[in-house]
């Protein structure tokens, strides 16, 4: 790091703020000046640099320019997070240890900077150790939930399998030269595959986000698990020792099926926050098969679909920021409001929270890749990339573009599905429980910082065009490409804003010709013979998606659990579906089970006879003089 970098001072001020925090912990209004404070300090400092940065930022200047991208949404969404904070860890949520949550988050969001901005291996996994340190005790903040704890512990292994990882890929790259080649790719793929949740590695990303509270399930989501693909960026990209072709392979398969594998798992989902987890990971999986095109692209010498690659899947990663920092906060205010994150017993929240649930709405729209939400700019990049492909001629290169055009396209479906769902559920229609009636409420700091959100993701819609030029300057320098991605975004801004002026005129239309008249005649409505219609005869976000659900039934292996209606007249029947996710269910629960019997096999081996000990020195002796004398 250079001493003059002005977000050594943002990490300096954050992580003091915090600590000072922790001092004040019986003190609740104390440690929260200190630390939102010194958050919003520090924050305003590391974006103000960051931005200035990319502005300046010209052909070349890969390394910084990708260390501010990956800095921005750390800090808007670590700002935002902690305005949100103020509001929900309030009352039960902060349970009397506000000190404690702003040490453990400030030095979070602290340790996050450090991991963009270190320019060497030890300031680099001395940040990435902290930063998986501090935010283990975020998730285990609710240290009283028994699902809370196992939340925290997978992820605490998950941190530091990862960290081990990172750091035999340093020991194989010693000082810039890598001495094993394919032990050092599968290390850092491993390492930082854990951090952006590929497939298989995913499995602590529910569970943690499900279990912290509704703030730093934001700032992991939108934020943390960004980093992953910045220090494959950043320190894999070694030129004579990975090809990319490899990189790109890795990264196309890796994003095409966690993409695929996480917006399929979201669909059973109940819990509002592990639906937005696992579409995380759909989105991880978009900006892998943006990254693997743009290696690909290098791979094949076509520089068209590497920059359309490259640009698509920046601009994926910073919209989705935009729009899961607003979600997952979202999701907190109706866990703040109702007490409740299953979909099934909420409904009917618009009318009771109008700002949340507009908000969460047109950010579904936006996280669905449908235009004219900003996500949807980073998608038509990558489609046109794919199309650019599979108009090559190339048989692989047709290969690889129309699976990751399919891939997309699927992914894209099944995603507005997904969100559909979840805003139907959890706002539209009647309240589907008691908690869901009497849901209260919420201050304003809870809602505005959704709100600026939601504006920073029309802002990205907007500036999309001019963000894409500067990138593809920066990593191209005047190719003739950056000039066509910057008219095609231009083109898809324009007619965004025709769709969307459109619909404002019918809606404008619709409203001037329903009737003024205020006396107004109330019925009930069609009732399908039911004297008395009540919420039950909804469909929930469950019934929504049980066709697909059991269109996926061999890969999701849905159980059902049916209570049967009884008599003539029945009060009660219902039907619960869960779905655990596939990567615990076929392969850690497996390895799990064949280690703890060794283990116990082990154990019994440690706890045997004397005459067992002396058995297995010999063996070790007489093996050792075997191997010596062979030498």
């Amino acid at each position: 790091m250079g001493m003059m970098n002005p977000a050594i001072l943002a990490i300096l001020l954050i992580s003091l703020g915090g600590l000072l925090s922790l001092f004040c912990n019986f003190r609740g209004r104390a440690a929260t000046a200190l630390g939102l404070g010194s958050c919003l300090a520090g924050t305003v400092i590391a974006l103000v640099w960051g931005l200035v940065r990319i502005i300046l930022a010209g052909a070349g200047d890969y390394t910084e320019f990708i260390s501010c991208l990956f800095l921005l949404p750390v800090v808007v969404v670590g700002g935002l997070s902690a305005v949100h904070a103020v509001g929900y860890m309030s009352g039960e949520h902060g349970d009397g240890r506000l000190g404690i949550f702003w040490f453990f988050y400030n030095l979070t969001l602290a340790s996050m900077i450090g991991v963009t901005q270190a320019s060497s291996p030890i300031p680099f996994l001395l940040a990435w150790e902290a930063m998986g340190l501090f935010s283990f005790a975020l998730v285990a903040f609710d240290h009283h939930s028994r699902e809370s704890m196992q939340a925290a512990w997978i992820y605490f292994l998950a941190c530091h399998a990862g960290g081990a990882l990172l750091l035999l890929m340093f020991v194989f790259r010693n000082n810039g030269m890598v001495t094993a080649p394919a032990a050092f790719f599968i290390c850092g793929l491993l390492g930082f595959g854990l951090k952006a949740g590929f497939p298989l590695l995913h499995i602590w990303l529910p569970e943690a986000h499900s279990a912290a509270p509704a703030p730093v399930s934001a700032l992991l989501s939108a934020g943390m698990i960004n980093l992953g693909f910045y220090g494959i960026l950043r320190w894999m990209t070694l030129p004579g020792v990975l090809s990319f072709g490899q990189l790109g392979t890795a990264l196309l398969l890796a994003g095409m099926i966690g993409a695929l594998l996480g917006i399929t798992f979201a669909l059973p989902q109940k819990n509002l926050k592990r639906l937005l987890a696992y579409s995380s990971i759909e989105n991880m999986g978009i900006v892998g098969m943006g990254f693997g095109l743009g290696f690909l692209g290098l791979s094949w010498q076509n520089n068209d679909i590497a920059l359309l690659g490259f640009c698509g899947a920046f601009l994926h990663l910073l919209n989705h920021a935009t729009l899961k920092g607003g979600l997952f906060l979202a999701a907190g205010n109706v866990l703040k409001s109702s007490g409740l994150l299953n979909m099934d017993q909420l409904g009917g929240l618009q009318k009771r929270l109008p700002k949340t649930g507009t908000c969460f709405t047109l950010a579904a729209v936006g996280i669905s890749g449908l235009p004219p939400g900003n996500a949807f700019f980073g998608e038509v990049l990558l489609y046109v990339a794919a199309g650019k492909g599979i108009a090559s001629g190339n048989e692989t290169m047709v290969a690889w573009s129309l699976a990751v055009m399919l891939a997309l396209a699927l992914c894209g479906g099944l995603a507005a599905t997904v969100f559909a769902k979840a805003v139907g559920a959890v706002f539209q229609g009647e309240p589907r429980s008691q908690a869901a009636i009497e849901a209260t409420s919420l201050p304003r700091s809870m809602t505005t910082p959704i709100m600026v959100f939601l504006g920073l993701s029309i802002l990205m819609a907007v500036i999309s065009p001019c963000l894409s030029l500067k990138m593809a300057t920066v990593f191209s320098g005047h190719d003739a490409c950056r000039s066509q991605i910057f008219d095609l975004l231009l083109m898809v801004l324009f007619t965004s804003l025709l769709l969307l002026m459109l619909f404002l005129i019918l809606y404008g239309v619709r409203n001037f010709l329903l009737p003024r008249s205020t006396n107004r005649v109330y019925q009930c409505t069609w009732d399908c013979g039911f004297a008395k219609p009540t919420a039950r005869m909804e469909y929930t976000g469950t019934a929504f998606v049980q066709p697909l659900v059991d269109l996926f039934a061999g890969f999701l292996r849905p159980e059902k659990h049916l209570l049967k209606p009884q008599g003539l007249f029945p009060e009660k029947g219902e039907v619960e579906i869960t779905c655990e996710d596939g990567a615990e269910q076929m392969f850690w629960r497996p390895i799990i089970v064949r280690t703890v019997k060794l283990a116990i096999f082990t154990h019994r081996l440690q706890s045997g006879h004397l005459h067992l000990y002396i058995l297995c020195m010999v063996i070790a002796l007489l093996a050792m003089l075997i191997w010596g004398f062979s030498g």
